[in-house]
């Protein structure tokens, strides 16, 4: 074996073997990434609970608190039948604003014309806050209409998140049913850990929501055709 080819030997193991460590520096990271929401969510509620320990539970429970009236409202099945409740509106409210709001985007995305008809106006509906605009449909439609509102929005991920904030965040104001009139109940009777039961459940859902948002969105956005 000439010195040339080993020298060439050599440094193809070096590459290759720093290759290898770049990889495993990769991998390390990535595991840390994955690792840390999970870390910040575990340090926020140990400082949660050392705190709330020392404060009066009307005014702020500790997780654990809030586990075991969690624990009650699903043995009553009084947590599990409002889900069902706000998941019900939610998915009626998304529908909805799904079937208009996805012809009406294709429409304004083929058409210039269309796009500069619409576009002050789309822009002035989505900047408004929908519980906002609330009491006027109670005004119009009275206190039995449903709690769902059509939603403009540029992707189905931002339409998923913004129905569920909605849905919630209305029967906080006008329903005695779902996670938002749970929520409306437990404050008004100061039962501060059942009030944050449903609190999390929404929150949960939020989070599911958004990733299930997520994921659709990467599965079209594989489709979409690369610009040159």
């Amino acid at each position: 074996m000439t010195d040339a080819t080993f020298d060439t030997i050599t440094d193809t193991a070096a590459l290759a073997e720093s290759r290898r460590a770049r990889l495993a520096r990769a991998q390390r990271r990535r595991r840390v990434i994955r690792v840390l929401p999970w870390a910040s969510v575990l340090v926020l509620l140990v400082g949660w609970q050392l705190v709330g320990r020392s404060i009066n539970p009307i005014f702020l429970s500790t997780p654990t608190q809030v586990a075991q009236a969690t624990a009650d409202m699903v043995g009553t099945h009084e947590l599990i039948s409002n889900t069902w409740v706000t998941l019900w509106t939610f998915l009626v409210g998304l529908a909805l604003g799904m079937l208009i709001g996805a012809p009406l985007g294709m429409m304004l995305g083929r058409s210039p014309v269309a796009a500069s008809l619409l576009d002050v106006q789309v822009r002035l509906l989505y900047s408004l806050p929908v519980i906002a605009l609330f009491p006027l449909f109670i005004l119009w439609f009275g206190l039995g209409v449903p709690a769902t509102v059509p939603f403009l929005a540029s992707g189905f991920k931002i339409a998923i998140g913004r129905t569920i904030v909605t849905t919630i965040g209305i029967e906080l104001l006008t329903s005695q049913e779902g996670l938002g009139g749970l929520m409306a109940f437990y404050g008004n009777q100061l039962q501060t850990a059942r009030y944050f039961a449903p609190l999390a459940v929404a929150a949960a859902l939020s989070l599911l929501m958004y990733w299930v948002g997520d994921r659709v969105e990467r599965h079209f956005s594989a489709w979409r055709p690369q610009l040159p």
